[in-house]
């Protein structure tokens, strides 16, 4: 069975209580519901360690377990938006060569440029949704990232060795459901030829 580490903003997704926010919390929960069922993943991801904020652990108490979580994963799937904490994960994930899948809002996109460059350290690839929130709604992830998810994952894990180059793009042009055409969706990914 495959290991996902997911990796999600928690500290800008918290409210004014500490616990994590309703809406946040929802779609984080689908994400991880459908990555378990769908795809028949074992998922980490820290938030549920931590009870939704219930059970927040200090930088000394979550560093080292998450390190370890995502040192024993098999891959990672991100949704940074502007988290600090995802972009160490990241960083994490890079430095051990581990295949990453980068779930992007089009509309909050990356804070840094050396986050656009991951692929150039390890197998990475970068889904791109229409979104002003961190995470997609459900029609977008059942029709555009989830089905991309399920692709990279095949993809990613794939055996087969990379080509030199390493980097194809992507441009997903059509949604059925949508109807419209989604030129701004870029996706680059690694790819590899199945045999």
């Amino acid at each position: 069975m495959t290991k996902i580490f997911l990796a999600t903003p928690i500290t800008p997704l918290l409210g004014s209580n500490l616990k994590f926010k309703a809406c946040a919390k929802k779609k984080v929960k689908r994400i991880l519901d459908d990555l378990r069922t769908r795809l028949n993943a074992k998922v980490f991801c820290a938030i549920e360690r931590e009870k939704w904020g219930d059970a927040a652990l200090d930088g000394l108490g979550c560093t080292a377990p998450d390190f370890h979580e995502l040192k024993n994963s098999d891959i990672v799937v991100a949704f940074p938006s502007s988290s600090y904490g995802v972009h160490v994960e990241l960083g994490w994930a890079s430095a051990l060569k581990k295949p990453i899948i980068v779930c992007l809002s089009t509309q909050r996109g990356f804070d840094s440029p050396l986050a656009e460059g991951l692929e150039t350290l390890t197998r990475c690839s970068y889904i791109r949704y229409k979104s002003t929130d961190v995470f997609p709604d459900k029609t977008t992830w059942n029709v555009a990232v989830r089905p991309r998810i399920s692709e990279e994952l095949r993809l990613l894990l794939s055996s087969a060795p990379s080509p030199s180059n390493g980097i194809r793009p992507f441009i997903l042009k059509h949604s059925p459901i949508f109807g419209q055409f989604f030129s701004d969706l870029k996706v680059s990914f690694c790819f590899c030829p199945v045999t």
